[in-house]
Formats: C-alpha cells, structure tokens, sequence
C-alpha cells in the first residue's frame, strides 16, 4: 500500500511564500530508481470543503529520485492566510493509489493591527470612565444588562471615531504577496480603509503608481493589477466589544469574541479551528482587541451621548456632547496630519 506524506513551512527567502513538501513510498513493494509516482495536489480556503464547485486538483509526475521513497517541493505564493492542502499519490501508470493526506497551513498571528508607533488603552479603561459617567460605582454597580448595553455603545462610538478622524495611528503600512490581483479581506484585517500602491508612495525617489480596486465581495478585493506583490494602506476593522466573560474550559469558534478580566482586555478568535478561553494568552488563537489612546475621550463622551436621550434635558446634554465630540476629531486630525 503506497502512502503519501506532505508538510508545510514558511518559506525563508521569499516572504509570503510557503513551502509544501510532499512525499511517496510503499513499504511492502519498495519503490526504485526512477519509477514515476503520479501527485495529485488540492487546496481550499476557508469557508470551502473539497467538493465546492470549481476547486480543480492539480496532478503532474516524478520521478523517485532515491530508492524507497518519491519526494519534491512546491513554493506557494500565499493569496490568504490560512489555508488547507491535501496530497495523494498513485505508482503510474495505473499502479497502487494512497489515501488522501491533509495538512492545514495557519498563518501566525499578528500581536499589533496598528503601527509601533501607537499608543493603546485596555477597553476596561474605557469601560470604567463610561461608567462613572453615568453614575454607576459602588453604591451603584452595573448589572449585566448595563456591561451588556455599554459593550453595544462602546462598539459604536469607537468605529464612529476611527472612521470620522483621519489619523495616521490609526493605519497600518506594508507590502502584500498576492495571487491574480485578489486580496482576501484576512490579510488586511477587514479593512474599514484602504488604498494601494504598485510601489510605497512616500519612499525617497518613488515612482509609486495607484491601483485600483476593481469590485469587492465577501470574499475580498479584485484588483487592476497582474502585479503578485503591492503596497498597502489600510485602517484594519473596527472591533467589536462584548461583556460575555471568557470561560476558561470553554472552546469558542473563529471570530468569537470573550472579555478578560484579569487584564481588562477583549479578545477575538483568529484560529480557523477555534481556541480554548484557557488559552487567552496564545497569539495564534486569539487577538487582543485595544482601543487608541488619542481616541478614548471622544469614545467614552460620544457612548454617554447616545445612552442619553430619553427626556427634553438629555436630549440636549446628548446634542452638547456630540458637538464636543465633533469638535475634538477635528482638533485631533488637524494635529496629527
């Protein structure tokens, strides 16, 4: 019975790259020098099995180059950050078949969405001024109702801030690997803002020429461009805040998202296969979600605005908190830019 054998690594000397390395061999009717071993290769991508219409196997021949065992190499360009492969292989012509053998590539996490350069606050910190705002402490804690409806504004304030003030902070910088001018939403975050470049526009000397963006789907952008590698500016997705506690036994799915006590930090699921709560800390399974500095003030007074609004006199102290909140984005962006 011939068996197939395949692994994946990153690929050193082209980052962006992975390397698939695939192998054959039969033990009860050794293979010889030279005998052609015919590889079937299949990839998918999250959201795909391996009967989705359209993902065609690639097959191609070689020849054993070792008694025993058949083996080569492959580098794949990666278009997304996480993807799986499965490899079969048969004694051609029309010799023994193996099994399929599947390998999943998971990109390692990226600790920081935003610039070095950034200075981030836990959302506790945010949480905590927000409900001192409105009255909550120790004569008065919050109910669950209370951490749940203020997860809601908090939620909507921030991504109305990110997305109102124009601030450098808020935008990441960097040269992408992709496949036939398509960039998966994964490798840039879920972009709320982005731009791209054939080149970094603000190098010394750049001749930097724009690409456009040709049409979006769930999926991820199309772009004008036969280019394989490109420069991005992005603003990565807002977060989204919850007040469900994290479980430590608990196994929570991709893009789930679980608040920590301990730390005061919310974090977000980034492993495909889902992440256990006792393994907050693990950076390739969960992503801490932290809010900017320069923007906590405007967030905390713009969720107290629309906590506000049930009676004539809130609704005009929520009218006077949202013109300060206009007026120190402004203030901000004209600062920083």
């Amino acid at each position: 019975m011939i068996t197939a054998y395949a692994s994946i690594v990153p690929q050193a000397t082209f980052p962006g790259s992975v390397v698939l390395t695939i192998a054959a061999r039969d033990d009860a009717a050794p293979l010889v020098q030279g005998q052609a071993i015919l590889f079937t290769i299949q990839l998918k991508t999250m959201g795909q099995t391996w009967t989705t219409p359209g993902l065609y196997p690639n097959s191609f021949l070689i020849s054993t180059n070792a008694e025993h065992i058949a083996h080569t190499a492959l580098s794949l360009p990666l278009s997304v950050a996480s993807f799986d492969a499965r490899v079969k292989a048969q004694v051609h012509p029309g010799g023994a078949i193996s099994d399929w053998v599947e390998v999943p590539y998971r990109a390692p996490a990226v600790d920081a969405l935003m610039p070095p350069r950034s200075r981030f606050i836990t959302y506790k910190s945010v949480l905590d001024g927000f409900l001192k705002r409105s009255g909550h402490g120790a004569a008065n804690p919050a109910t669950d109702d209370d951490l749940s409806d203020a997860a809601e504004m908090i939620t909507s304030a921030y991504r109305y801030c990110l997305e109102t003030c124009n601030i450098d902070e808020a935008k990441i910088t960097r040269t992408l690997t992709i496949a036939n001018g398509f960039v998966p939403w994964p490798l840039i975050f879920g972009a709320d803002w982005y731009e791209f470049w054939t080149e970094d526009p603000d190098a010394e000397n750049s001749q930097a020429v724009p690409i456009h963006v040709e049409r979006k789907d769930a999926r991820g952008l199309r772009l004008e461009t036969t280019l394989t590698r490109i420069y991005a500016k992005f603003t990565p997705r807002a977060p989204e805040f919850r007040a469900d506690p994290v479980v430590p036994a608990t196994r929570y799915g991709l893009g789930d998202i679980v608040y920590h006590e301990d730390s005061g930090n919310m974090y977000e699921v980034v492993n495909v296969d889902g992440a256990l709560g006792s393994d907050i800390e693990d950076r390739a399974q969960w992503r801490c979600l932290q809010l900017l500095w320069l923007l906590a003030d405007t967030t905390k007074l713009l969720a107290l605005a629309d906590m506000q609004g049930n009676s004539k006199e809130e609704r005009a102290q929520a009218a006077d908190l949202r013109s300060q909140v206009e007026q120190r984005l402004d203030q901000i962006s004209q600062r920083i830019n």
